[in-house]
This record gives structure tokens, C-alpha cells and sequence, in this order.
């Protein structure tokens, strides 16, 4: 009985001593939740009339703000979870589907640096990057629309191209915009995700498919240089002019269900290729340490969360990992399938706690060189998109599978889209000919025109009547274009 009891006293004894081990904190935890209060207590927000947002504060210190890489940073944070990441991304695109690099720039919308070098340009690769982040994590499909029409309908890239070819496409207006090798390819994969076509993306790596749209954009912008100049303008072409967009939109959305199905039939194509996973390992393994890398490690995490992740990408980014073991978004990268334990340490090293001096809050910590000790300049919300990325619970799925799906029933819902607007298609293709007319011979109605103000001022009764007449004429001549004024 004895024997039993002090046996039952033992047993009780290594239950409290097991229970109470595994419910004591974790103290590298318990320091990371003091930090994170230290975090959000100095994390810049650039004030502005569009919206207070995270942003680094300028060289000169706050309440100036660095916001050039706004998006790609705003795009990060909202992936983690943060709200005003996303309010950011969502309030740096105009009403035209442009994104500028943040809130205040499409405030104020700065001029396009003129050439190759020289002067911040509106927008960047980097940042679409981040754009595609942000897509892909907020599914927000009418702004995804909308700007990849913009990009539809901006002029293409004419000099130099990077590894793309002249008439690529670009993301602002000046030629270092233009796509870069494999964007097409993850913007299919995007659009597919999103249902929503890419007209001017193949599958092909380095080919872009000439539209309609930018055809007529560039038509518009011709009129627009060349008749909207003028100080006279002739109503009729005007009005063609002002009804121009309204036409265009109505021709794009006829259009829309047949792009989306092209973009599908694509993204097969662009999925059994494997392209833009071996396109971004590639950049992984061959870029330097810095914000190349950083990006192609953020593609890296952007692929394998739309389900599209390979053994051999990760491979490449456990090698990332394994040669910047400082760098804890690499280790995440790398160690999110499993356990997540070697980010906790290099957090802790790289981001301050309150008895730290607060420097300049000038870096994103993970896109430098871990050895230079960036994070010294810390801008705290690279602290908090690590601290929330550390926590989350959630894994990438699976990589990518090899069923092909069954496109007939979408090939004929885009039939019969096609048809239902092809006499809208048709009158706009005629309205856009017709400009098309009379942009090629600008100076001959303005010419009229001139010669008319000029006959009423030297003989006012003589320039009135033969108005009059023309009036009359105009009844009996149904087409404008025989008769401008």
C-alpha cells in the first residue's frame, strides 16, 4: 500500500515537472513579442493628403519620406497581413490603372525622366513585382484589370529593351519600364489565377502580341500631338475624340471573356514549361547579395504561394539560406514547409529592442547584404513583416500538379461573348478608322478652318452668309467627314 502511494506521489511529481516544462515561454518568443511593441511604437509613417503610409523617412530625417520603393515594401506587408500594406498598393494606382510608387507620387505625379539614365522613373520592374505579390494575395481582380490595360494601352518600349525586344511592353512611361525576361510568363500565371485575360503576354519568353488597343491608343495619342494641339479643332473629329475612350472600354470588355481564354490556354503552356520557375531559381543562384537576390527570393515565395512551387527552385533557395544565414526572410523562404526555428535568432539579432538608439529609419533590412549590417537603419516595418511571416501558421501548397484542365465549356462561353458584342466591336473599329482618316491630313481641315475665321474678319456679312450656306449643304451630306468645317 505503501509501495503504491509513494509510486502514485512519483508518477503526480513527473506530470507537474513535464506540464509545467512545457508550459514555461520560450524566452527568444517572449523577447520577440517585447519587440514587436518596440516596432510598431517606431515604424514611420510618411504623412500625406492621400493617406498616411509605411514608408522610410528621407536622409534629411522625418517628416520627410523616402518613398520610391513603396509598393514592393506596402505589397510585402500586406502578404503578411498588414492592412496598410495593402491600403498603400491600393491607393498608389490612379483611376486610368496606372500605379505610381506610392500614395503621394500619384498625388502629385511626378514628370517621366527623359532617356535611358538619369531621374526616378514613376514606376519600376521591382515594384510589378510587388504588384504581383499584392495581386496574388488580395485577389483584387477589377484593379488587376485595370492596370494591365493601362499597360495594354501605354506606348511600347522603342530603344533599348534589356533582354526584350523593341514593342515590349512597359510598366510607365519610359523605356526602362519595359517587361523584363519571364514577367509575362508570371502575369499569365496571375491572370489565370485572377480570370482575367493579359492580351499582350504569350507564352513565348521573349514575344509580345501586338493588340488592338495599343494600336488605337497610339492613334489617339497621335491626335492628341497632332489636332489637339491646335488652337482650332474641327467638332467632328473632336467629338470622335471625346467619345473615344467610352469606345475603346466598350471594345475591351467585348473582348475580355476571348483574352481570358487565350491568357488560360497560355498559362497551360506556360506551366508545362516550367519557364518562370527555372527563370527566377536562375536569378536566385546568379544575382548577387543585395536586392536582386531579394527580389528573385520574393518571386520565389510569390510562385510556390499560387501553387506552382518545384523541388529544384527550393533547392536554390535553401542555398540562399545557407550562404546568408543572417538574413531571416531567406530562412523563411527556405524553411516554410517545415519548421521555421532558424528565423527566430537572426530577428532578434537584426532588429532592436528598447534599450536600442533609433537611427535613421532608412532600410528594408532583407534586400542588403546581411554582413554590412543594414538593419542598423532600420525601418521597423521590415521587422514586422518578419515577425509576421515567423508566425504564420499557414504553408505553401503543394507543387505544381500535371492535369491539364477541360477549357471546351470556356471556349464556347468566349464564342459567344465574341458574338453577342460584334456589332459593338464593329462600329468602334469604324469610329477608330475614321480617326484614322483624319489624322493622316491634320492641316487640311485646320487650314479650313483658318481660311474661314479670316474671310468673317475681313468681310463679316460675306463670312456669315457663306456659313449659312454651308449649314444648308451639310443637311443634305450625312457623312462629317466630307464636310469638316
Amino acid at each position: 500500500m505503501e509501495k503504491c502511494f509513494l509510486y502514485s506521489l512519483f508518477a503526480a511529481a513527473i506530470t507537474l515537472l513535464t506540464t509545467t516544462a512545457l508550459a514555461a515561454p520560450d524566452p527568444d518568443e517572449a523577447e520577440l513579442e517585447l519587440r514587436k511593441q518596440v516596432w510598431k511604437s517606431r515604424a514611420f509613417l510618411c504623412p500625406s493628403k492621400a493617406g498616411n503610409f509605411p514608408s522610410k523617412e528621407d536622409e534629411s530625417g522625418a517628416p520627410r519620406c523616402d518613398d520610391g520603393d513603396s509598393v514592393m515594401f506596402n505589397a510585402l506587408l500586406c502578404r503578411a497581413g498588414d492592412k496598410r500594406g495593402c491600403k498603400a498598393v491600393q491607393l498608389s494606382q490612379d483611376r486610368d490603372g496606372r500605379f505610381w510608387r506610392s500614395p503621394e507620387k500619384r498625388r502629385l505625379r511626378p514628370e517621366e525622366p527623359g532617356g535611358l539614365t538619369g531621374g526616378e522613373t514613376t514606376f519600376s520592374g521591382d515594384h510589378a513585382v510587388g504588384l504581383m505579390v499584392y495581386f496574388g494575395h488580395t485577389k483584387d481582380k477589377k484593379a488587376f484589370r485595370n492596370w494591365i490595360r493601362w499597360i495594354d494601352g501605354n506606348e511600347r518600349c522603342l530603344t533599348f529593351c534589356g533582354l526584350m525586344p523593341a514593342g515590349t511592353a512597359r510598366y510607365c512611361k519610359n523605356d526602362r519600364c519595359a517587361l523584363r525576361l519571364g514577367d509575362c510568363q508570371t502575369l499569365i500565371l496571375l491572370g489565370e489565377r485572377l480570370s482575367v485575360g493579359v492580351p499582350f503576354c504569350s507564352a513565348d519568353p521573349i514575344g509580345q502580341i501586338p493588340t488592338v488597343t495599343n494600336i488605337a491608343k497610339t492613334l489617339k495619342n497621335t491626335y492628341d500631338e497632332t489636332i489637339g494641339k491646335f488652337p482650332i479643332q474641327p467638332p467632328e473629329l473632336k467629338l470622335l475624340r471625346d467619345n473615344f475612350d467610352k469606345a475603346l472600354k466598350a471594345y475591351q470588355d467585348a473582348m475580355a471573356e476571348v483574352d481570358k481564354l487565350r491568357t488560360k490556354v497560355h498559362a497551360l503552356l506556360v506551366r508545362e514549361s516550367r519557364f518562370p520557375q527555372i527563370e527566377k531559381a536562375l536569378s536566385a543562384k546568379l544575382n548577387a547579395r543585395g536586392y536582386s537576390r531579394h527580389n528573385a527570393m520574393v518571386q520565389i515565395m510569390m510562385l510556390e504561394d499560387w501553387g506552382h512551387g518545384h523541388d529544384w527552385m527550393s533547392s536554390e533557395a535553401r542555398k540562399i539560406a545557407r550562404d546568408e544565414p543572417l538574413n531571416p526572410f531567406f530562412q523563411y523562404v527556405a524553411t516554410r514547409r517545415g519548421s521555421k526555428d532558424s528565423m527566430l535568432k537572426p530577428i532578434l539579432n537584426a532588429c532592436p529592442g528598447k534599450d536600442d538608439p533609433m537611427q535613421l529609419r532608412r532600410q528594408w533590412s532583407w534586400e542588403r547584404d546581411s554582413e554590412k549590417k543594414e538593419w542598423l537603419n532600420t525601418m521597423y516595418w521590415d521587422c514586422l513583416f518578419i515577425a509576421a511571416m515567423y508566425e504564420e501558421k499557414r504553408k505553401p501548397p503543394n507543387a505544381v500538379s500535371g492535369k491539364v484542365p477541360v477549357l471546351l465549356g470556356d471556349l464556347n462561353g468566349a464564342i459567344a461573348s465574341a458574338t453577342r458584342n460584334a456589332t459593338d466591336v464593329k462600329a468602334i473599329l469604324k469610329e477608330i478608322e475614321e480617326l484614322l482618316q483624319a489624322v493622316k491630313q491634320p492641316g487640311k481641315a485646320v487650314n479650313r478652318k483658318i481660311d474661314e475665321k479670316k474671310t468673317i474678319l475681313k468681310n463679316p456679312k460675306k463670312g456669315i452668309e457663306k456659313k449659312i450656306e454651308k449649314k444648308k449643304k451639310n443637311l443634305f451630306d450625312p457623312n462629317p467627314l466630307n464636310h469638316l468645317p
